[in-house]
């Protein structure tokens, strides 16, 4: 127990091919799961910039009303999102070295939608709006459009290689108001969605079935974010980005499009890379 609100925990414990994770690596990710805290040093760090904990200032969770079983749920979200962490370390162009990790993307999901309920029963003084995205990156609207798809803008600078990677089909060849269908796999290489693909310049339109939406979503932003493990054979492979995810209507779509099968005219098995490729 504590009498000061204040935790600390050592990140060392996690490994991945003999790599400790490191306390700024795991205070990030620990963010994308809604939880604020900060980098801390501990004896044994030679480095204060390259500190190997987490420090928790937890006065909050008791004046909004929250007990130790709440106290017990917030551990147990960072247990769960750490442990699958995979740390590894980058060489800037100076030679500096640098700490990163990235973690399975379904606990990431999970502890933030745990986090997120702890939070909406906790006590509040005042109403105040809440936040969506690009605030609260798995924020999704789930609507029931009446031609059963729901649609996603895709832009920013990076948005035609991020595209190009996620999905299976053949987006380079894809011109101006030209539509595609393609797929979305999970990492292990079984299917995620079905979708259809607009090219709009610069920028994409994506349609995917009103059930497949909040998965889509969520995992095209954390893609974007660049926290969660996409390959399991390159777990440091980064995607192409930042790149804007956002919700936008399925009009104009024509769900006969829509793919049920994967096959040659969706899946080009030619491209070098797209995520979910088996190798």
């Amino acid at each position: 127990g504590t009498n000061t609100h204040m935790v600390i925990v050592d990140t060392k414990s996690v490994k991945w091919n003999g790599q400790a994770l490191m306390g700024d690596a795991a205070a990030r990710i620990v963010d994308m799961a809604n939880i604020v805290c900060n980098r801390n040093t501990i004896p044994g760090d030679r480095d204060a910039t390259r500190p190997s904990a987490l420090r928790f200032g937890a006065t909050w969770v008791t004046q909004r009303g929250l007990k130790e079983a709440d106290m017990s749920e917030i551990a147990s979200v960072v247990g769960d999102v750490l442990k699958t962490a995979r740390p590894f370390t980058l060489t800037t162009a100076k030679g500096a070295l640098q700490f990163r990790a990235k973690v399975d993307f379904d606990a990431l999901v999970n502890g933030a939608e745990r986090i997120s309920a702890l939070c909406a029963k906790a006590g509040e003084d005042v109403a105040v709006p809440r936040d969506s995205y690009p605030h609260v990156w798995e924020s999704v609207t789930v609507s029931k459009n009446g031609n059963g798809l729901s649609g996603l803008e895709i832009s920013g600078e990076h948005a035609r290689a991020f595209v190009h990677s996620a999905f299976t089909s053949d987006v380079a060849v894809l011109l101006a108001e030209e539509t595609q269908p393609s797929w979305l796999l999970e990492r292990d290489g079984k299917p995620m969605s079905p979708a259809i693909l607009l090219c709009l310049g610069d920028r994409y339109r994506v349609a995917v079935p009103n059930e497949k939406l909040s998965r889509v979503v969520r995992w095209l932003r954390a893609l974007s974010d660049g926290y969660v493990i996409f390959d399991e054979a390159d777990p440091q492979a980064k995607m192409p980005g930042p790149v804007v995810v956002k919700q936008v209507s399925s009009e104009g779509f024509d769900a006969a499009q829509m793919p049920t099968e994967m096959n040659a005219t969706n899946v080009m098995s030619e491209k070098p890379y797209f995520i979910g490729k088996l190798h």
